[in-house]
């Protein structure tokens, strides 16, 4: 379902869109926005209304052992299945095991916005070139490798930073920005100043937004496999304990 709108179609159906130097865009009409801070309570009710599912909150899972699984509250629970699903925490639960995936740990810086004056609406996410060079969709694209040589001339230095620039609007209207990505041992407790600027320079050339002050920032913290899009393993037998 995407189309390809010429640089006049998209002027003239997202008039807030920076279209000088564009030559085109991608539109997909089926994309969707997800407000982490309402949808992670409402799938919990979900699951807990639909499903029975029970949740510990608060609650960290220390130990990993023959069928059952200690808790940070004390708690001894038996288990026939167990998945570790634990995020970018690679030390709680077998470190070892982690320390031997390949698995990284990403970090990211993102912004946003206020609510935007009188009720503005961004509709779709904006994504400008750098971030066909980030996601693994894209690698297809034939002229993938003339982009990236392209960029490595004009934006080395995004490209070092991990910098592909996106932004979205949630329900109270704030403009979500992103966003930056260093693994490793590159990633240190502070935040840089330099990132952020290239992150807001690089969206200007994307969108003007009426109300560019930044109201938060924050940074993120998640594992990823720098070449498989899942890593899971079986830990233990008989009791089946996987991590993924």
């Amino acid at each position: 379902d995407l189309q390809y709108l010429s640089r006049g179609q998209l002027q003239h159906r997202y008039p807030h869109t920076v279209t000088e130097r564009t030559l085109g865009a991608m539109f997909s009409p089926v994309e969707c926005c997800v407000e982490p801070r309402m949808a992670a309570k409402q799938i919990a009710e979900y699951l807990q209304r639909k499903h029975g599912v029970t949740f510990h909150w608060n609650t960290t899972v220390t130990n990993v052992d023959d069928g059952q699984l200690r808790t940070s509250t004390g708690e001894s629970v038996s288990f026939r299945n167990c998945l570790v699903c634990s995020g970018a925490d690679q030390r709680t639960l077998f470190p070892n095991e982690f320390a031997s995936s390949g698995l990284r740990t990403c970090k990211l810086q993102m912004l946003a916005t206020g609510p935007q004056p009188d009720g503005w609406l961004i509709g779709p996410h904006i994504a400008g070139g750098l971030t066909l060079l980030h996601y693994a969709a894209f690698a297809k694209c034939k002229s993938l490798s003339a982009l990236r040589e392209r960029f490595q001339r004009t934006h080395a230095t995004e490209l070092a930073e991990g910098i592909h620039v996106m932004a979205s609007q949630n329900a109270v209207g704030e403009v979500v920005i992103g966003d930056s990505h260093h693994y490793g041992p590159a990633i240190t407790p502070f935040d840089s100043a330099e990132v952020d600027q290239r992150i807001l320079v690089y969206l200007k050339t994307l969108i003007t937004l009426p109300d560019e002050d930044i109201a938060r920032r924050w940074h993120g913290h998640y594992v990823k496999h720098p070449d498989r899009l899942q890593y899971r393993a079986a830990i233990s037998s008989p009791h089946r304990v996987e991590q993924g």
